[in-house]
């Protein structure tokens, strides 16, 4: 048996290319199981390939799979325009003074 059954984090990530913080926020939402051995967190790869898996496909690659000239489909079309950002707070500007500087 050459293959790994279950990869630490830092080799998943070097496998990857998914962030540690990514990582642990897919197994903290449940999403990627993990094992714990003392302070070692691990992932099998049956476990790390399911999740892969289940990632959306990106849009590009989408776009490749059923043809870039395609008309979109009706609900996309029907979708009401995204609503329009908030204007951002003003902030507001407080005048620092050293301890014993004359204002």
């Amino acid at each position: 048996m050459t293959e790994k059954l279950a990869l630490n984090i830092r080799e998943v990530t070097a496998l990857t290319g998914v962030c540690r913080t990514e990582l642990y926020e897919a197994i903290a939402a449940g999403a990627l199981q993990a094992r714990k051995r003392g302070a070692s967190t691990l992932v099998l790869q049956a476990d790390l390939r399911a999740w892969l898996d289940g990632l959306p496909i990106a849009p590009s690659a989408a776009s490749k799979a059923t043809g870039a000239g395609e008309a979109a489909p009706a609900a996309e079309m029907d979708a009401a325009p995204a609503p329009a950002s908030a204007p951002a707070p003003k902030l507001r500007r407080r005048r620092l003074t050293l301890v014993g500087q004359r204002t």
